[in-house]
């Protein structure tokens, strides 16, 4: 809807990332899961307008990721603007694997990469 993407343009700038933690220590075997927490500032937009996600992918020679997923994580605690979400990331991916976090608006009915290109990155 036009009022929705317009409401998400005027908040974008307002939108953060705070805080990124895991427990992936410094060894990690193919198999293990890492535990994924992202605190963000959303402004005036509530957790229903965007997808926090962690974007895994193998580790490349410039340190770019290769082949990269997007996992979503999922929102474990709300206070005022502050919103905490968490999720694994599964080590499935032969060598160096990495991670980013990224926030993406979302709305069921829109397609919203190719509408309403904003992320913002870790």
């Amino acid at each position: 809807t036009i009022a929705w993407r317009d409401r998400i343009q005027a908040a974008w700038p307002t939108v953060r990332i705070t805080n990124v933690t895991d427990d992936a220590g410094t060894q990690r075997t193919y198999g293990d899961r890492i535990h994924v927490t992202v605190t963000v500032d959303l402004g005036t937009l509530t957790a229903a307008d965007v997808r926090v996600q962690a974007v895994v992918g193998k580790v490349g020679a410039n340190r770019e990721l290769l082949n990269p997923y997007s996992v979503d994580l999922e929102v474990t605690a709300q206070s005022g603007t502050s919103v905490t979400v968490a999720g694994h990331v599964h080590c499935d991916i032969a060598g160096h694997q990495g991670y980013t976090v990224r926030i993406v608006p979302y709305h069921p009915v829109i397609l919203v990469p190719s509408e309403l290109p904003l992320v913002i990155w870790e």
